[in-house]
């Protein structure tokens, strides 16, 4: 349950700049994602202020809204006096002893008396003082417009895929279809039932299957968060027996987590299936961790990259969604060596290695202090398959390395200096190729090896979308890099941009290109700009 503050009443039924972003809030409330209410001092300012409280519009409408009960003067007033002095007496604030800032203070004792999630405001005081009065008071202050940022987005949809050379093909399925495919498959009913409910209950839910020759092969079912701080929920089944099976797993899976995170950070949970060896590997790869006596997979997803610029925002974010606490202000560098201290929705503290931090909260890449990247060039038709950037529909199929989570870039055995482990990795459309002369995703590499050639082996090359490996270098080596957790940018990042960053390199990016630590975080920054 969340409080709102006068403002935002007044955000709401007067036109001001924040007006369309009130009418967000109230709509969520009546689409049952946030429950609103207002504390009794709200009433009581109102009424105090109101010149005719007959025909008052906001003091009407505020006595319609959920409203606490009221509390016992002794338990309010010590509270509202330690808020008071915290926000306006410690700060020297011009409003302290205001009649303003007194009820301020009783507004927010009595959200925490009620254990209220959070306080919505537009109060330049009470946001100053956000941290002090969550120590203090347990309760979340947030602005109007960062608390609208963490409603559900509309659901992006998924097109239509065939993969290259065989029958198979990635579409919607019908609720019918996946609860026949989940019989054939011998899973309960009851769990059926709990994933594929009635067509009323099944408003902010989604189904998609693969289908080989018409028939249901794989399914992947995706429910969206019932509320801001719910998790989203899965349920992957692939047909064990299936040659495919790996590759359906991983693409399933992966689109159901792209899902979950398009709106803002989110918990996901992922039921784990007996017999589904192969999803349960992959969700597990994927930062998936088993819950304390239960049989579901859990995991934090980002969706998004973790910069300097945006991480006191996204912190705050994924404490308020997740229940995941990462440090509000932008780390030091001495944290690189030391880890991060975290805190868990069940309040327990871990220090964790930005790296490790990285992979459990993927999706996302993380600039933390010292960390550089690399820009490597990429020829549009490559893209297109390799990242899944094309904004045409795919004619002929996709290649297998379309639906798998690690995929395999190729390039020349001299950039290996730059191709290492750990370092993200970010790919430049050539305008050369017909592409659009602009940075046009990013990912992690994971492993670079220098290899022969006639050596390469079927499992690298599936990953990948290059067919024939001789015309890529001149010496009879090529140099084998793996990525995971692609992220697609939403605004591509153009040449004339990179010029201005410093970041276009010697060779104007058409060979592989060194990114120091504050351009990676000013490309990623940018290219997720309009998310």
């Amino acid at each position: 349950m969340y409080l709102i503050d006068l403002n935002v009443l007044f955000d709401l039924v007067q036109e001001r700049a924040r007006s369309a972003t009130a009418n967000c809030l109230f709509g969520a409330a009546l689409a049952h994602l946030v429950r609103l209410a207002v504390a009794p001092e709200f009433i009581i300012e109102l009424e105090r202020t109101s010149k005719d409280p007959g025909n008052d519009t906001p003091l009407k409408l505020a006595r319609q809204l959920p409203k606490l009960p009221a509390f016992r003067k002794e338990d309010v007033d010590p509270l509202a006096d330690a808020i008071h002095k915290t926000v306006f007496v410690d700060t020297n604030h011009a409003q302290a002893g205001t009649r303003q800032a007194l009820s301020d203070a009783r507004h927010l004792a009595e959200a925490a008396l009620i254990r209220a999630s959070g306080y919505i405001t537009s109060d330049n005081a009470l946001l100053n003082a956000r941290d002090d009065l969550l120590k203090l008071i347990g309760v979340d202050v947030a602005g109007l417009d960062e608390f609208v940022e963490l409603l559900p987005a509309e659901e992006p949809n998924r097109e239509r895929g065939q993969l290259k050379g065989t029958k198979c093909e990635t579409k919607a399925a019908t609720s019918s279809e996946a609860r026949a495919y989940l019989a054939s498959q011998n899973v309960g009913e009851g769990l059926v039932a709990e994933y594929l409910p009635s067509a009323a209950a099944f408003q902010r839910a989604s189904t998609h299957g693969i289908f080989e020759d018409g028939k249901l092969v794989a399914v992947g079912i995706y429910r969206a968060p019932a509320s801001i701080d719910a998790p989203a929920r899965m349920l992957v089944h692939v047909r064990p027996d299936h040659v495919s099976s790996e590759t359906f797993a991983e693409h399933l899976l992966d689109e159901a987590i792209r899902d979950s995170c398009h709106s803002g950070p989110v918990t996901i949970e992922l039921r784990a299936i007996p017999g589904q060896s192969t999803v349960n590997r992959a969700a597990k790869l994927r930062g998936f961790l088993p819950a304390a006596h239960s049989d579901i997979l859990i995991k934090v997803a980002l969706g998004r990259p973790l910069t300097p610029s945006t991480w006191t925002a996204i912190a705050r974010q994924t404490r308020r969604r997740t229940g995941l606490a990462l440090p509000e202000a932008v780390p030091p560098a001495s944290a690189v060596q030391s880890g991060l201290s975290v805190r868990g929705a069940n309040g327990s503290d871990i220090t964790v290695q930005f790296a490790a931090l990285e992979a459990a909260l993927a999706p996302t890449l993380i600039v933390w202090p010292g960390r550089d990247g690399v820009i490597v060039p990429i020829a549009k038709s490559f893209a297109d398959d390799l990242l899944g950037t094309a904004d045409q529909l795919y004619m002929f199929g996709r290649p297998n390395a379309a639906f798998v989570g690690l995929r395999t870039y190729f390039n020349s055995p001299r950039t290996a200096p730059l191709m290492r482990p750990g370092v993200p990795i970010l790919f430049y459309e050539s305008k050369r190729s017909g592409g659009r002369a602009a940075i046009v995703a990013a990912g992690r590499i994971v492993d670079a090896t220098i290899l022969r050639k006639e050596r390469v082996s079927d499992e690298l090359l599936q990953r990948a979308v290059v067919e024939d490996l001789e015309p890529l270098t001149a010496s009879s080596d090529v140099l084998a890099t793996s990525f995971d957790s692609l992220i697609r940018f939403p605004n591509p990042v153009t040449l004339d941009t990179l010029r201005r960053l410093g970041a276009d390199g010697s060779s104007n990016l058409q060979t592989t290109t060194p990114l120091p630590n504050v351009q990676l975080a000013a490309i990623l920054d940018r290219g997720w700009s309009s998310a």
